[in-house]
């Protein structure tokens, strides 16, 4: 309880949204986070849309919110920056989703952020990360995502073949500008 002192009991956060990365509060060990993860499908996504077993999309879903949490940390200490925004949402779940399946899939990331190309719309995790974002212009975002997507693919698809490294697929990652 002390690693946690000043923070809320509870906070306002969407199901989609399962785990939670946050600084200590001991005075001994400040510079340490502390890491919450709830064992659940990630972003609340049904095993059946991707097609797996509940029981394996549980795995994965682990693996995948572990490595996606540790790549806003590394990003945060590599890079000096760590938002709650698309980019960087996009770059933890590419991280994400390398470590959970061994490939970045825009058809997966579309079905995680909840995009949906043919209305222009999200119902899903992306919404939490453009709540600050007049809500006219939101389609705007979740285009400009929806497009990013399949370059992001190949580009990862190369780089994997290639067998970049960790640092090199985060460099790769967070050098690319969104809009």
């Amino acid at each position: 309880a002390s690693l946690l002192n000043g923070r809320p009991e509870a906070m306002p956060y969407p199901s989609t949204v399962n785990a939670c990365m946050m600084q200590a509060r001991d005075k001994r060990i400040y510079h340490h986070r502390v890491l919450l993860m709830h064992a659940a499908p990630y972003s609340n996504v049904a095993a059946e849309r991707l097609g797996l077993t509940a029981a394996d999309w549980l795995e994965k879903s682990g693996a995948l919110r572990l490595r996606h949490e540790c790549a806003h940390y590394e990003t945060l200490r590599l890079f000096g920056g760590m938002q709650n925004h698309a980019l960087d949402e996009i770059t933890a779940d590419a991280m994400g989703q390398i470590a959970a399946f061994g490939d970045f899939s825009a058809r997966r990331q579309r079905i995680l952020f909840g995009l949906q190309p043919e209305t222009g719309q999200c119902d899903g995790r992306l919404t939490f990360y453009t709540q600050k974002v007049i809500a006219a212009e939101r389609p705007v975002i979740y285009r400009r995502v929806d497009e990013w997507l399949d370059p992001l693919e190949q580009e990862l698809r190369q780089a994997l073949t290639e067998k970049k490294c960790d640092y090199e697929l985060l460099c790769l990652l967070a050098g690319r500008p969104l809009l």
